[in-house]
């Protein structure tokens, strides 16, 4: 004889059972097809913002620029007023440099001749060269003649002239020692000063 199985379980808990796990299976198959829904709508989502987010920031974008432009209008207009100081900077130092007149000037005076005021007149730099006036004091005529021989060598200054001269009491504080102390000669130079080529 052959034993069948019996099962003690009713039906109805069987039938539940298994319309439970039914039940589970398709609310697993909808959770998931839900989220794929919700997935691929925040995807096609955040792609439509992105498009959209640039068009909507034109008007940010186009305040941003203007912005920039105005920067750079303000750093233009700074260059230009910068370039042009330079370029009157470089007009009124274009010719011979100071340094290089007060040097070679330096080396025609001698001991007993000493300056009491130089002026450059730099406006007829443009006509040839700068007009140089120098004053002062020398102990004697003689060291006064080897002043102007020693500019009138110098190939840096030309027209060298004695404007004035006259017979002056010198400062004690002008004269180098006690022995050469009184009188002595003031004078007044004119002479031209040209850029060496």
């Amino acid at each position: 004889m052959a034993i069948r199985e019996i099962n003690l379980v009713p039906f109805e808990t069987l039938a539940r059972r298994r319309l439970g796990r039914h039940l589970t299976l398709w609310a697993v198959c909808a959770a998931v097809a839900f989220l794929g829904v919700f997935a691929t709508h925040l995807y096609q989502g955040r792609k439509l913002m992105a498009l959209k987010h640039p068009a909507a920031d034109i008007a940010g974008m186009d305040r941003e620029l203007g912005s920039r432009v105005e920067q750079i209008k303000k750093l233009q207009a700074d260059y230009d007023r910068l370039r042009a100081q330079q370029s009157a900077l470089e007009n009124v130092t274009a010719g011979l440099p100071y340094s290089r007149v007060l040097f070679r000037l330096a080396r025609a005076m001698n001991e007993f001749t000493w300056l009491s005021s130089l002026d450059m007149d730099r406006e007829k730099e443009r006509q040839g060269g700068i007009l140089l006036r120098l004053s002062g004091f020398s102990l004697r005529h003689e060291e006064l003649g080897d002043f102007l021989t020693g500019l009138s060598r110098d190939p840096l200054f030309r027209q060298v002239s004695l404007r004035h001269v006259k017979e002056a009491r010198v400062a004690q504080s002008e004269a180098h020692t006690a022995q050469e102390r009184g009188d002595g000669v003031q004078f007044e130079i004119e002479c031209q000063v040209t850029s060496p080529g």
